[in-house]
């Protein structure tokens, strides 16, 4: 885990993982639009965005999205205690 925010942009490969975690920041996640993921974002304090990507089986709660892209074959998760998380299709 690290202090302050997070900007990556990956293409996730099929099965594969992207694990994101901050104590102290953002974290902003860009991907293909076509990616296919179980995707978990979480936050303690701070909000959950998500820009140009089509989910499915979208389970919203306070400040957790859980939610499938595409056919759900890999796994992103993104945690983070104070701050936003975003995740952007590109």
């Amino acid at each position: 885990m690290v202090t302050g925010s997070v900007d990556a942009s990956v293409s996730l490969p099929r099965n594969g993982l992207v694990e994101l975690r901050s104590s102290t920041g953002n974290i902003h996640l860009s991907l293909p639009t076509e990616t296919s993921a179980s995707l978990r974002a979480a936050t303690v304090s701070g909000a959950v965005h998500v820009v140009d990507v089509d989910l499915t089986d979208e389970d919203p709660r306070a400040a957790v999205l859980k939610a499938i892209m595409g056919g759900g074959d890999g796994t992103i998760r993104l945690e983070t205690a104070l701050g936003d998380i975003t995740v952007q299709g590109r």
